[in-house]
């Protein structure tokens, strides 16, 4: 997930519940993209149950363009 600031609850490890998954985040990334700084979020898609310690609901936006990252 691509954000355009910070979110402070969002740290590594934490479960990002949605309606049809549960994700785990990794470690999140400040980048340049498209000319702004943007926190990069990845996730990845829980296949298990497991028990959630620290648990956001989110409901991950549509995908509606492509990025391009510049390094």
């Amino acid at each position: 997930m691509i954000a355009s600031r910070r979110k402070p609850e969002w740290t590594k490890g934490a479960i990002v519940m949605t309606s049809s998954d549960w994700y785990r985040l990794g470690e999140p990334v400040d980048r340049e993209v498209n000319g702004a700084l943007r926190t990069m979020y990845p996730l990845t898609k829980l296949e298990a149950v497991e028990v959630v310690r620290r648990g956001i609901e989110y409901e991950l936006p549509s995908l509606m363009r492509k990025f391009t990252i510049d390094n």
